[in-house]
């Protein structure tokens, strides 16, 4: 099943030579300075950015292994989800397991509730966060202190103890996937934390109630309230097909119970041996209070755990939780392990790095834990799909379990690229070499052309005509990033092939586009077929990109694709300002008025959710493309039409009710999709700190949860959905390292946060670039100087190393590897090559 995305809504030493591969970046007429904040003005950074965004409702965050076909979910409740085939979008290999979800919904009992059970499920849908009271309901998260991802969830109960539910997932054998469905483990821990020295005590244990029942947690269609796409509770789905069993265990001097579930009969088509689930151990619960967990079932196939802790710290309960119902023997080796030994294995397996990646650490820390577990997620949200050797990432957890590839490949080109998973990338986006040439694209003009990439039906969500231009340019990025020969090898034909296809459809002739330009085309989720910036733009980043390794590699056909991509750009210019020329226009604060400018170039029917398409896959996305340049008047007041234009007025001060709201940018990211906020590329461009800054640090605050960090399609909707780390991890990175402003040179520090200038060294390790990898650290010196330690090892030499003097912070002076550089008027020095 597949549901519309849009529609549902220390430091290396030395410089080393070396290899014949680097990489390219665009031509500028002239460096871009960024302009300096004004003396006495507050600059962006995350403190500021948390106080700007309240936190986010209905997070969930993968709790999983890398590849796995499935992800446990939590929620930031601390219900706890195991859903094999996940609830809305699902890849073919999930559809067997559709009737096998399991959800645990906890919650202390200690004068909240009136019996010590679980409150009965509502009996109609619900909003789930209306159901606990806001945006935490009794628990508050966080990552423990474990490389192993850790998810604790707090509950701090009206008696004054607190208790810390601690979970993580475990493969058997502690290793890599081989299979990809091989038996998936949560562990689960609550213990007692803190107990206040004035709590109230009636004598008695900690209780603590869960409720058992499969997984009724989704989301409901079409858009029904403030959130667009609001966690929802659908109580019907919550009974079991058939019941299921508790019996009482003593394990090591501890009680607890021990879940089973029969064999159950199931539909022909979803392939079980004789249509028959094999049924086995789900689930086992061990305390070592001296009061037993109790089973009990109050309604239908629903069930009541009631378990319970001493009151002191330190006193645990453990629940291990199989993803699928597990032979006796198999459910007893992973319980033999214990919470301990489980987590010993996975902190070998999550602590193990690749030596081409890169270390990013800066004075703050939310800001490294959002690089460090958005690294993970990246590799959980994927999965190897079965019965083959090839892995794909995924769109997003618990609802978009697919993949969209235009946004998923920011994963690989704007984050773990520049983060030095080159091999992660390698290995996720192999699959479109297997499938090009074998799809029709999405348009009536199109036929089957051996250069086309489209996504794989193993994993496709819906198509669209965008995904060619982002397959090649996330294919060029990584050989240009990389200097991988053997890649290089792999992949060189097969972008001649794509910008052959590129030539080819832009030849065509007889349909209802522009002639020079790519055929009408499915651009987005809607399905209409259009002549739209967003699939022009991606088509010419990604025939650019593939140009800059031809010529790298002296590709005889280099010079033919480069006057292919000189004539694209001039149609394209020439078609936009005709088509712009009659659109409607706005009053500037300036006193001009200026084109709204169009998301398409040719008419079509009215777009369902109105203006949002003209910010987040509109004009501004050209600076990006490089169709554009970002100081561009058109672009630049473009932007304040979104900052000052009539739909900021039309908000007024009230509060916003849904993402798919008249569309402004907000604290410099997209109201509706902040992974869109194509504004900020302007402002890199530009050298417009302050916008530039504030919209970084808004991506990271705004675009994710304040507690999980896991990032979202829009706010209060799709937790979980990859991308919009791609777009702050692509602006942090340039902000200190940028090997794109300026076609042949480095500059380091160019839009450096003044936060990032302190005692405390930052670092930017190991940073792939175009030219090869870069370590950069940096710290202001008790004299008020700039130390700074810098080396690289190139594969091709930049004509120019340049330093940006972080003046804003105070910084007229600097020592880069111990030595003394001189600022210029332009508060820049050139310290290499």
């Amino acid at each position: 099943m597949t549901v519309s995305r849009r529609g549902f809504l220390g430091m290396a030493g030395g410089a080393v030579a070396g290899g014949t591969l680097s990489g390219g970046q665009p031509a500028a007429a002239a460096r871009q300075m960024p302009h300096a904040v004004a003396a006495g003005d507050a600059e962006p950074d995350i403190d500021q950015a948390l106080l700007w965004w309240p936190p986010t409702r209905n997070v969930n965050t993968p709790i999983g292994w890398k590849d796995h076909l499935f992800r446990f979910t939590s929620f930031y409740n601390g219900s706890l989800v195991a859903a094999p085939m996940p609830p809305l979008n699902q890849t073919p290999g999930t559809v067997k397991y559709r009737e096998e979800g399991f959800q645990l919904d906890f919650g202390c009992w200690d004068g909240w509730f009136d019996k010590d059970v679980y409150p009965a499920l509502y009996p109609g849908h619900f909003y789930v966060y209306r159901e606990d009271m806001g945006f935490y309901g009794v628990g508050q998260q966080h990552w423990s202190s474990a490389r192993t991802p850790v998810l604790c969830t707090e509950y701090r109960t009206h008696k004054g103890v607190t208790i810390r539910q601690s979970v993580f997932a475990h493969l058997k054998g502690g290793g890599a996937v081989s299979t990809g469905v091989e038996p998936l483990y949560a562990w689960i821990r609550l213990e007692v934390t803190d107990i206040l020295p004035i709590a109230m005590d009636d004598g008695g244990p900690v209780g603590f109630a869960i409720r058992v029942g499969r997984n009724y947690y989704t989301f409901e269609l079409p858009y029904r309230f403030q959130d667009g796409i609001t966690l929802t509770g659908y109580p019907e789905k919550s009974p079991f097909l058939a019941d299921v069993t508790g019996v009482n265990v003593s394990v090591g001097g501890r009680n607890g119970v021990r879940i089973s579930q029969p064999d159950e009969a199931r539909a022909a088509e979803l392939g079980w041996p004789n249509n028959t689930r094999p049924g086995g151990v789900r689930m086992e619960i061990l305390t070592d209070a001296a009061t037993r967990p109790n089973w009990t079932q109050p309604s239908s196939r629903i069930y009541n755990l009631r378990t319970y802790l001493d009151k002191r710290v330190g006193s645990t309960c453990d629940i291990l939780l199989a993803m699928l119902p597990q032979p006796a023997a198999e459910f007893d080796r992973e319980l033999a392990l214990g919470y301990e030994g489980a987590l010993a294995e996975c902190e070998r397996f999550w602590s193990a790095k690749p030596a081409t990646a890169a270390t990013i650490r800066t004075p703050e820390p939310y800001v490294n834990e959002l690089i460090d577990r958005n690294t993970q997620f990246s590799e959980v949200i994927a999965e190897k799909i079965p019965g083959t050797n090839q892995f794909s990432f995924l769109t997003g957890n618990h609802g978009y379990d697919v993949l969209w590839t235009t946004p998923s490949s920011f994963t690989s080109h704007m984050f773990l690229d520049p983060l030095g998973y080159h091999d992660v990338v390698a290995k996720h986006t192999e699959i479109y070499l297997g499938t090009q040439g074998t799809l029709k694209p999405p348009g009536s003009a199109y036929t089957v052309h051996p250069g086309y990439y489209g996504s794989p039906r193993s994993v496709q969500a819906i198509d669209w005509l965008s995904d060619h231009g982002a397959v090649m340019h996330l294919a060029a990025t990584h050989a240009l990033l990389t200097g991988d020969q053997a890649y290089v090898t792999k992949w060189t034909e097969s972008l001649v092939k794509a910008c052959t296809f590129v030539k080819d459809v832009c030849a065509l002739t007889g349909h209802k586009g522009i002639p020079g330009l790519p055929p009408p085309g499915v651009a987005t989720d809607e399905g209409t077929e259009v002549v739209s910036v967003w699939t022009v733009g991606w088509f010419y980043k990604g025939l650019t990109s593939a140009i800059k390794l031809l010529k790298k590699v002296n590709h005889p056909r280099a010079a033919e694709f480069q006057q292919e991509a000189d004539r694209y750009k001039s149609v394209f210019l020439q078609a936009f300002t005709s088509y712009n020329s009659t659109q409607p226009t706005w009053l500037h604060p300036d006193g001009n008025r200026y084109p709204v400018y169009s998301e398409n170039l040719q008419d079509v029917s009215a777009h369902p959710f109105g203006e949002v398409p003209r910010l987040d896959t509109g004009p501004m996305f050209l600076v990006y493309a490089g169709l554009m340049a970002g100081s561009d008047t058109r672009m630049q007041k473009f932007a304040d039409y979104f900052r000052y234009g009539p739909n900021v007025a039309h908000w007024g001060n009230g509060s916003r009710k849904n993402p798919l709201d008249r569309p402004i940018l907000d604290r410099e990211i997209s109201s509706c999709e902040p992974i869109y906020s194509w504004n900020l590329w302007i402002s890199w461009a530009t050298g417009d700190r302050h916008r530039f800054l504030e919209g970084m640090y808004s991506l990271m605050a705004g675009g994710h949860s304040v507690q999980t960090y896991t990032p979202f399609e829009h706010r209060h909707g799709m937790s979980s959905c990859q991308g919009t780390n791609g777009s702050a991890v692509w602006m942090l990175r340039h902000a200190i390292v940028d090997d794109e402003i300026v076609d042949g040179e480095l500059h380091l520090l160019r839009i450096c946060p003044r936060s990032w200038i302190a005692t405390e060294p930052t670092v930017f390790q190991n940073i792939p670039t175009f030219y090869g990898p870069v370590d950069v650290k940096f710290s202001r010196a008790s004299d008020g100087a700039l130390e700074l330690s810098y080396a690289a090892r190139w594969r091709d030499k930049p004509t120019s190393v340049v330093l940006h003097f972080p003046v804003e912070a105070g910084i007229t002076a600097a020592r880069v590897n111990g030595s003394t550089v001189t600022r210029g008027p332009d508060n820049t020095a050139v310290i290499g090559p």
